[in-house]
């Protein structure tokens, strides 16, 4: 029976170790973004400089996968 108690504790630890970086968040940061201000954003020729000017900077730029990702 010790042995089963020891068993499920280093499982319950190794599954706390293994989850503790994972996370999902989801929210809303800043001003609603316009439907029509998105819908006029073409990729490969709307700039960046465009798309900052139509919706306004970033709060966060991120860099993923090669690219650079706005965080609104």
């Amino acid at each position: 029976m010790s042995f089963f108690k020891s068993l499920a504790g280093i499982v319950i630890v190794l599954t706390l170790a293994l989850l503790q970086g994972c996370a999902v968040t989801r929210g809303t940061v800043g001003e609603p973004i316009q439907e029509d201000a998105v819908s006029a954003i073409k990729k490969g020729k709307t700039t960046m400089a465009e798309v900052v000017s139509s919706i306004g900077a970033p709060d966060r730029i991120v860099r993923g996968n090669d690219r650079e990702i706005f965080q609104m």
